[in-house]
């Protein structure tokens, strides 16, 4: 098979393709045997009737038909493609120029968008600064008084009327225009005043009622309230007190320290200060690694073809949506609340698409440049954990006819994702081994110390 590339304007090329005449035979073969599985033919079982009986039976119109919209094309096309140096990122426009006719070559011209090629000069010079992580004693008092009041108890009170930090066990009803809220009633509900657990309001009017009263209570429904049609309005709620209580912290001592597993309040301390830190680097080493692949991506002149922008754009759409609609909220919703008109919010998000793509670009050219990796083994076990992971959703990828096709596109995206990650830990690497700025320089006349290296290329 002969394959020749033309580059065209912009991130499309233009394969011209001819396959040798015996090639052609053996393909239309194929698609003639296809053919004869959808049909009856008298003394062949399908599938196994030769192609000159099925092309007296169907034409040889339909044979060249099935050849061009089967497997026939398509394998052609892919085996030419991956024989090139290109990434396709669209499916090809297909213009037959020969055929496909027994006896003959046959000849078509393939124009397909594909990745641009990008130069990687200078992309391991980038100096990027790693944000100082610190935990402050006041970090501290924070997390232990949080850790505190999951021991708390809550006990009665000998305070007679309601006010903020204490809690109040009510009944209440809530109805708008004389008719029940849905979700505003409930019995025994343990409210702690001045949280904040209520539409602004509602717990400002109970401060003041003593156990037994009762009070009907006037509160402006918010205006973002996600029903439309009660936003704004004003609602009448019934609230009756049945007790006040209060709660109890536990003493900071030994004994509560032995409570939550320590030997001393200081090592207690000590071991709140070392989980925080730990929390505080993973997010400055995630902070890290985006400023890195923004850096990388910024060295490298390149932008990424429109129509991955446009499928980026519509991806991140989608789990904007998704993630509205697990709080049972819609996009109408949300743009109506952020006064912006649907045009104008997808241009938003088309722009952080552009970047993604534009970084998703430039570390696959690193990767493939670096010869990053990722072994089968490693690719299963994470496929694995990752499948599991999803519980019960996960049995798309294991049961039924169509879990091997889900799980081998499911393998694929899980590589890039290796890959991805394999390589931003990479360009990290690379980054923390260079010479600090400040460092001192040896003086010219000296070598350097044993063991430096010179600045990183």
């Amino acid at each position: 098979m002969k394959t020749d590339v033309k580059k065209l304007d912009g991130s499309k090329i233009l394969l011209t393709i001819e396959v040798p005449a015996a090639d052609v035979d053996n393909l239309l073969n194929e698609a003639a045997k296809q053919i004869s599985q959808k049909l009856n033919i008298p003394g062949f079982r399908k599938g196994s009737a030769p192609r000159s009986v099925v092309e007296a039976k169907a034409g040889k119109e339909a044979i060249a038909e099935e050849f061009l919209n089967g497997e026939g094309l398509g394998t052609i096309y892919s085996l030419a493609i991956s024989q090139t140096e290109y990434d396709p990122i669209a499916a090809p426009q297909v213009e037959v120029k020969q055929g496909p006719e027994s006896g003959k070559p046959f000849i078509f011209k393939a124009t397909v968008e594909v990745k641009p090629q990008i130069d990687l000069t200078g992309y391991n010079k980038i100096k990027v600064k790693k944000d100082k992580v610190e935990v402050t004693d006041e970090e501290v008092d924070r997390e232990v008084e949080a850790l505190r009041d999951r021991f708390a108890e809550i006990k009665d009170t000998l305070k007679d009327k309601a006010e903020k930090g204490l809690f109040a066990l009510i009944d209440f009803e809530g109805t708008v225009d004389s008719k029940p809220l849905e979700g505003g009633q409930a019995t025994d509900y343990l409210l702690e005043i001045g949280s904040g657990a209520f539409w602004p309001g509602f717990e400002d009017k109970i401060i003041g009622m003593k156990p037994g009263e009762e009070r009907v209570l006037e509160v402006d429904i918010p205006e973002q309230y996600f029903e439309e049609a009660l936003a704004g309005k004003k609602a009448s709620f019934k609230v009756k007190i049945k007790e006040l209580k209060t709660k109890i912290m536990p003493a900071l001592d030994a004994e509560f320290a032995k409570k939550v597993g320590f030997e001393s309040v200081e090592g207690f301390r000590k071991d709140v200060k070392e989980n925080i830190l730990r929390v505080k680097e993973s997010q400055a080493d995630d902070i890290f690694g985006s400023k890195v692949i923004e850096a990388v991506a910024d060295t490298v002149k390149v932008d990424a073809p429109q129509t991955m922008v446009d499928d980026y754009t519509d991806r991140m759409l989608s789990n904007f949506v998704r993630q509205l609609s697990q709080v049972g909220a819609s996009l109408n919703d949300y743009l109506e609340s952020q006064d912006i008109r649907m045009e104008d919010f997808r241009k938003n998000i088309a722009a952080d698409a552009a970047k993604a793509a534009k970084s998703d670009l430039v570390l696959e050219a690193i990767a493939k440049q670096e010869q990053i990796v990722v072994g089968d083994d490693e690719l299963d076990e994470t496929l694995k954990t990752y499948i599991e992971k999803m519980g019960e959703e996960g049995n798309y990828f294991t049961e039924g006819a169509d879990a091997p096709a889900n799980r081998t596109r499911l393998r694929s995206a899980v590589k890039l994702d290796v890959i991805r990650a394999k390589t931003v830990e990479f360009l990290i690497d690379e980054i923390s081994q260079k010479p600090k700025e400040d460092a001192k320089k040896a003086p010219a006349d000296k070598p350097a110390p044993a063991g430096k290296k010179e600045e990183s290329k």
